[in-house]
Order: structure tokens, then C-alpha cells, then sequence
């Protein structure tokens, strides 16, 4: 407090507090299957592209992709994703690269490399990562020749055993690992040693240990040096997608490979596998064994298991910042769609029939590549005529010419494989067993664990109270959008202010092959919806009546007396309407309480209670005494006040908008006693007008229209 000594007049700023700041609501969390990413890991993402980038683009059997994109399309800007998977089957594709000095040795005996120099693993598990190959290339810093010092009478200057003069010593550092070359009556003698010491201004380097037997005193017989650093490639599908230049074997090097690799590629992950080893040089593999953790798959790995464990949805409770849930694949019930068809072209002139006078008939036995059972129902195809393996996977097909056909093996559930097989003139011809490998596709969940997810959703957004919850309602048994019937029985199973149910699925382009389409669930253009709301009026603001992007119709029309039905029940309708789109056309929870009807009112509160619970950390150890009353009360009018002014609450002053209380009546002794002070808020939201009602009057007289 200022002394006043003098006499005058002095100006004071009384204290004044922050008012809290209202807090994000736009922001969704999203939880799937996903091609690639972080398992189990929120990664927040402001684009589509962003999306593609971390974990890949559409899957035929999953949601999750399209819930994104349609969220971005509708409006979102921000949005948290989590992708989904058994952790203990899913594996990352992995390639181990050789060392030099075993695969010379082995090449020599004919034997395979048994020793390596580096472990590549793809950076997320997944099939995805046997797209990926690696190539490795000589890319030395160094190529120099050593020199002979001589004092001013010319004699040599003895150097160490274990010291070369270089005529530069460019490219050369402490780790560095260079070959040394002499070639001496045309027998080149070659070896390798690391460079321990460089001496710059002199233009000499210590090595690890003397180049003996080469001779460093030989004037007419210069050592080559070359420093080996290599080139690291990262092929996807056949194009380079990442490139790591002068990469070197040793750690105590700045461009030490593993520590170059991981700390900026996108694809792979690099470890040392051999203390002291060089690659092989040059090489090129692709990495295999990749797993997608999906058939193992449970309602857990979705949500999180009673045990603790931090999966999923359980992992989304930590990002504070989101506002929306969505878990799109939830309700999906996975099933492959048909394979698309090969056409095999055989050259055959024109003028010649095409079956030819020599018919051969092809037989085989297609099994499951890891179960080892028979596989039946698979469409053998040549490219003219098609089979299908019977019981026990065996086909026959005939009519068959001599020369080299390619024959196209496809079923549901499993990966289509397309191989040329030599056809000779025997009559009849065995081609063996053929695997085929499943795909990897997680199991449709029953009701009862969509249930337990969905409520899993809801207990978060009550726990925690600053989300809210979008519900896609599951599909039949048989794969079709529920009746209204099926559909009022799975509501009825719910009474939560924070979750919102939204009918029927939608239909959109398939963006994998975009001559058909598909049904997707509701909740990811909810969610757009709610996002550009909120941005652009506020969360106040009902989500409703607005046009969808990204969909092509809905799964089922709902007309006026569906939604008659529906509406009073807390089903939110998605309906099209000729010349307006398809429009969300509800903004009401699940809840049985009057006072939580509209999903509005109940964002609205929820976005108070976060604004004033963060906003309000100052008054944590003020003394409770007048002065933080009037603190408190101005500070939260000030929020209210804005609110208001934008349209968040009925009334047409601010007395009847809210009403904030904190003094003595308030705080009794008892509480003052017990160090607490309690603040009244009470606010009164606006309602959405669901009816608007207009009444035509008819009169036997002339309207007369007058400006005043």
C-alpha cells in the first residue's frame, strides 16, 4: 500500500480480477480403425490432410476415415483421433539389414547373412508397413590419399603407428569409419579402421588401431581413404518417399544413422543390432511380418478395460480441450466388399480360335495360408472361364491352352492373389496347394457391447462434464438401418442429458471405388455441424436446420410422421428436403428432464461450469472477505453479460438474463468458518422455437399498408 505523506489528491486502481474466459467447444474426439498411426495415442489434427498423413486414408471396413473427412467438410477445424487395435497381435513390419562383414563371409560359403547391423521397424503396427522397402547405397563425406611429412631437409618425420598425414581432412570427424586401400605390386590390400582424433591444422587423424600391414612411410604407393557413410531410402510402393543422406555407423558421429532416422522419419524406426558393425553396401529389402491386431479385437480395446488400461476412449479423457465424442466404428459391422475383377488379357490371333486343338486341364487345392484348412467357394478365374473350389478347396478347370496363363483366386474375407502358372501339353496338370491369407478384419460387435460402449461414452462426458456425446445408432443384425421400432427400443435404453441419438445412417460415395456408394453413420457430420455452430454463433446456438456436405442422401427417408414419432422420444432426424439438402432437423438429448430437453441448454451449462472452474483458480487462498465477493460477482457478470449480449439467454435486461449472488447470505459463518464461499449463479438459456406457428386471418376489408 502507497505511504501518503504529502498532502494531495492520489488516484488508486481498485483490484480487479479476470473474468473467465469462455472455453472451446468445437473441438471432437474421435476413436476407430485406422490403416496406420499410434495405437491408443490422441493425435490432435487441424486438416483431412493431416489425417491422411498420420494414419493413412479409407478402409472398406471402417468408419473412421469418413467420420473425419465429413467432420471437416461440415466445418470442424480441430479434432483429436485415436486409432484402435489389439495391442497384444499387433505387430509392426520389421526387416533386419545385414552386416558387412557376416554377408562376405557367408556369401562366400553360400550361406544367408546370419549376423546384422540394423533392425528396421515400421513406425506404427500394421500391414501397411510391408509396402515399405529399403535400399542402402555408399555415400562417403571423405575420399582422400595419405602423404608422407617431410622436414626442410627432406626426411620423414616418424609419425605414430596408429597416425595418417592426409592431404585433406575434409569430411573426417571423431566416428567417422573409413577404408584404407594400398595397392603394392598390384595386390591391393584393403581394411577398415574409425577415426578417433582429427587434427585439422596439421591434416592428420589418430585410428583406432595402426594400419598394419599397410605402409604409411611408402611415398610411391599413397593409402586411399574413403569415409563410409551411406545413403538410407524409404521406398513405399515403389517411389521413394523419404531419403537420408551420409548416414554414419558410429554413435559418436553427428550424422550417427539411428539417431538421424528417428528423430525425423515418418515411416521407420532404426535400431543397432551389432555394437560394431557396417551395413551392407549396396542392399535393398522390404520389410514383412506387419500385423493389424484386428480378429483378436474386443469392446475393450475400443474403450478401455476394467483393469485401467488406457485404451481408446479411456485415452481421449486426458485431451481437455475436446467438447465431442464420436466413436463411428462402434456400431460397423465389418464385412468386405467384393473383390474387383482382373481382366487377363491372353495374346491370341485373331484368326485362330481361341481355344486351341491342345486342351489342358488345370487342377489345385487352395488352403488357408495360416490356418492350413481348405478354403472353399474361392473363384478360380482365367481370365475367360471361372470355377469355384468345392469343400474340401479343391478345383478343376478345364479347356485350358498350352502356354502361360495367370489365374485370379478371390473370396470374401480374404486377400485376392493373381499368378501366372506355366501350362505344358499334358492332358491333365496339378498346380498343388495355393494359400491364400485372410484379411485382417476386426469381428462385429453384438448389441450388448455397443450398449457398453455407447454407455462408456456417456459415463465420460458425465464424469468429466465439459463433452458431449453423439450416438450413431447400430445396424440390424442382417446390415440395414434400424425401423423405427428397433430403433425407438435401442433409445429407450438410454436417460442422459449428455449424449445426443441421430437417425438414419447416410449415404455416401465410396471413396475406394467412386462408382458406388455406402452407408456411413451420422455422428462425424454431427459433429461438423456442432463445430461450425459453435464457431460461427455459439455454443447456444441449437445445431440444427443446417445442410450436410460430403453425403449423397440418407439411408432412409424420413418423412413428417416418422419424425412425429421420433422427435418427442429424443431422436434427432437427418432429413432431405427438395431444393434445401439434407438438413439435421433435431437438437434434443436423451434425457427424460424437461429442463435438459435441448442438446443447447445442456452445452451450454457444461461450457459454464468449464469457464468458471478454470477461470476462477485466482480466488483459491483470498481472503474471504468483502473484497473478493465484489471480485467474484464481477468477474463472472462480466461473462454472463457477454453471453447474454450475443443471445445465450432470454430476458431483455440483464436482471432477468442471470443472477449472480455472493455476500454474507450466500456464505454463512458456518462456510466462512470452514474456508469456503459460495457463489449463486442462476442463468436462463434460450430454448430453440422447434414450432413455428402461423395464424392467417381472413378479412372482408382492404389491407392498406402506410409509412410513417
Amino acid at each position: 500500500m502507497r505511504n501518503y505523506l504529502t498532502p494531495g489528491v492520489y488516484f488508486e486502481n481498485p483490484r480487479r480480477q479476470p473474468a473467465p474466459v469462455m472455453q472451446r467447444t468445437d473441438v471432437a474426439g474421435f476413436v476407430g480403425l485406422a490403416l496406420r498411426g499410434p495405437l491408443h495415442q490422441p493425435q490432435r489434427l487441424t486438416t483431412w490432410r493431416e489425417f491422411q498423413q498420420v494414419f493413412g486414408g479409407f478402409l472398406p471396413y471402417s468408419h473412421l476415415a469418413y467420420a473425419v473427412r465429413a467432420f471437416f467438410e461440415n466445418g470442424g477445424q480441430v479434432c483429436w483421433v485415436v486409432r484402435v487395435a489389439d495391442v497384444h497381435t499387433a505387430q509392426p513390419a520389421a526387416l533386419a539389414i545385414p552386416d558387412l562383414r557376416a554377408m562376405e563371409r557367408d556369401l562366400v560359403n553360400g550361406d544367408p547373412p546370419r549376423t546384422f547391423a540394423y533392425h528396421v521397424t515400421a513406425v506404427d503396427p500394421g500391414t501397411w508397413g510391408q509396402s515399405l522397402e529399403i535400399s542402402l547405397q555408399a555415400a562417403g563425406l571423405a575420399a582422400t590419399q595419405h602423404v608422407v611429412l617431410t622436414d626442410a631437409l627432406g626426411a620423414v618425420l616418424a609419425l605414430p603407428a596408429d597416425t595418417l598425414a592426409l592431404a585433406d581432412t575434409a569430411g573426417l570427424e571423431i566416428g567417422s569409419r573409413v577404408q584404407l586401400t594400398q595397392d603394392v605390386g598390384g595386390a591391393p590390400l584393403s581394411l577398415r579402421r574409425r577415426v578417433v582424433q582429427v587434427d585439422v591444422v596439421r591434416g592428420v587423424v589418430r585410428l583406432d588401431t595402426a594400419p598394419a600391414p599397410l605402409n604409411a612411410t611408402d611415398s610411391s604407393h599413397a593409402i586411399s581413404l574413403e569415409s563410409l557413410e551411406f545413403r538410407l531410402l524409404v521406398w513405399e510402393n515403389g517411389q521413394v518417399v523419404e531419403r537420408f543422406d551420409n548416414l554414419a555407423p558410429d554413435e559418436a558421429h553427428s550424422r550417427y544413422a539411428v539417431d538421424r532416422v528417428n528423430e525425423r522419419s515418418r515411416y521407420i524406426r532404426l535400431a543397432r543390432a551389432l555394437g560394431d558393425s557396417l551395413p551392407a553396401l549396396p542392399w535393398r529389402g522390404g520389410l514383412q511380418g506387419g500385423a493389424n491386431g484386428l480378429r483378436s479385437m474386443s469392446i475393450f480395446d475400443s474403450i478401455g478395460t476394467p483393469q485401467g488400461d488406457v485404451y481408446g476412449l479411456a485415452a481421449l479423457a486426458a485431451v481437455e480441450e475436446i467438447g465431442l465424442l464420436a466413436m463411428p466404428d462402434l456400431t460397423a459391422r465389418p464385412a468386405t466388399p467384393k473383390p474387383i475383377r482382373r481382366e487377363v488379357r491372353r495374346r491370341v490371333d485373331p484368326c485362330i480360335p481361341i481355344r486351341q486343338p491342345e486342351r489342358v486341364t488345370l487342377t489345385g487345392r487352395v488352403l488357408d495360408a495360416e490356418a492350413g484348412h481348405p478354403v472353399s467357394d474361392v473363384e478360380v478365374n482365367d481370365g475367360l472361364d471361372s470355377v469355384r473350389t468345392d469343400s474340401d478347396g479343391r478345383f478343376s478347370l478345364p479347356d485350358i491352352p498350352a502356354g502361360t496363363v495367370e489365374l485370379t483366386f478371390s473370396r470374401r474375407e480374404y486377400n485376392e492373389m493373381v499368378l501366372p502358372f506355366p501350362v505344358g501339353s499334358a492332358a491333365n496338370q496339378d498346380l498343388g496347394l495355393i494359400r491364400l491369407s485372410a484379411l485382417d478384419l476386426p469381428p462385429g460387435l453384438s448389441d450388448e457391447d455397443i450398449f457398453y460402449g455407447q454407455a462408456a461414452m456417456i459415463a465420460q462426458c458425465t464424469a468429466l462434464r465439459n463433452r458431449f456425446a453423439l450416438l450413431d445408432p447400430p445396424l440390424s443384425a442382417a446390415g440395414t438401418i434400424l425401423n423405427t421400432s428397433g430403433l425407438q427400443t435401442w433409445r429407450a435404453r438410454f436417460d442422459t442429458a449428455f449424449a445426443g441419438l441421430y437417425y438414419p445412417w447416410l449415404i455416401v460415395r465410396d471413396q475406394l471405388d467412386i462408382s458406388r456408394l455406402r452407408y456411413v453413420p451420422p455422428s462425424g457430420h454431427v459433429a461438423g455441424v456442432y463445430a461450425a455452430t459453435d464457431r460461427s454463433e455459439g455454443v447456444f446456438r441449437p445445431p440444427a436446420n443446417r445442410a450436410l456436405a460430403f453425403v449423397d442422401d440418407v439411408g432412409v427417408p424420413v418423412d413428417e410422421a416418422t419424425q412425429a414419432v421420433l422427435n418427442p422420444r429424443g431422436i434427432n432426424c437427418i432429413r432431405a428436403f427438395p431444393g434445401r439438402g439434407i438438413r439435421l432437423y433435431g437438437a434434443r438429448t436423451m434425457s427424460s428432464d424437461s429442463a435438459w430437453r435441448f442438446v443447447n441448454v445442456r452445452r451450454l451449462m457444461s461450457m459454464l461450469e468449464t469457464a468458471l472452474h478454470q477461470g476462477l483458480q485466482w480466488a483459491v487462498f483470498e481472503p474471504n472477505d468483502v473484497q473478493l465477493q465484489l471480485g467474484l460477482r464481477s468477474a463472472i457478470t462480466s461473462m454472463l453479460d457477454e453471453l447474454w449480449r450475443r443471445g445465450a439467454f432470454v430476458g431483455n435486461t440483464p436482471e432477468a438474463a442471470y443472477n449472480v449472488r455472493c455476500d454474507e447470505a450466500t456464505t454463512p459463518p458456518e462456510a466462512q468458518a470452514e474456508g469456503r464461499i459460495i457463489v449463486h449463479v442462476l442463468v436462463a438459456p434460450t430454448v430453440p422455437y422447434e414450432f413455428v406457428v402461423l395464424r392467417l386471418g381472413l378479412t372482408t376489408d382492404e389491407l392498406q399498408i402506410s409509412e410513417v
